[in-house]
């Protein structure tokens, strides 16, 4: 299982850094655990990129497992509706 820790700020400035990170991850092709725990300001974008991350890795049968995730994360993804998409029931 490959880990990634989110950082601090995920914002649009470093979506695209997101994104290679993440393809980088999927081209693993192995499941994936993600901490969330240091994320103290996260945007639509970030939060859009992590989504379509989560539902690829879904698509080809692998895993994301969340391991912790912070207040600030959490009340993001909730208030943009990604909850469930995200795998964070």
């Amino acid at each position: 299982m490959q880990e990634f820790n989110l950082p601090e700020s995920s914002i649009i400035v470093g979506v695209r850094a997101l994104h290679r990170q993440l393809t980088e991850l999927a081209a693993s092709r192995s499941d994936v655990s993600i901490s969330a725990s240091e994320v103290a300001a996260i945007d639509a974008s970030s939060l859009q990129t992590l989504t379509a991350f989560v539902i690829a890795q879904k698509q080809n049968g692998l895993r994301v497992e969340w391991k912790t995730c912070s207040a600030p994360f959490l009340e993001a993804a909730a208030s943009l509706g990604l909850k469930d998409h995200l795998g964070l029931l």
